[in-house]
């Protein structure tokens, strides 16, 4: 299983899902022991997370990915770093 071709397809379907503000399917790309890190705030947990995304869910915002970087973690899973800009739309 090519790391990239997986990391760009859950990209695609997160920001797909974060533009559309769906939050269930956002909801359901994480699990209680899940990370995500915006600039430098980091938080674990549905429910943490979930507390981080509604700020953005909210606003107006366009997401630029500039880059994606994929690696495969054995016995882990996926890490996937996003690089790139959010953009206020008024």
């Amino acid at each position: 299983m090519d790391p990239n071709t997986v990391g760009l397809e859950f990209v695609n379907q997160y920001y797909t899902a974060m533009e559309a503000k769906n939050a269930q399917q956002l909801l359901s790309f994480y699990l209680e022991d899940s990370r995500l890190t915006w600039e430098d705030d980091e938080c674990q947990g549905k429910a943490q997370i979930w507390k981080n995304i509604q700020k953005f869910i909210s606003m107006n915002i366009r997401f630029v990915r500039n880059k994606v970087v994929c690696h495969y973690i054995p016995g882990a899973g996926f890490l996937v770093n996003v690089f790139g800009a959010m953009k206020v739309c008024e």
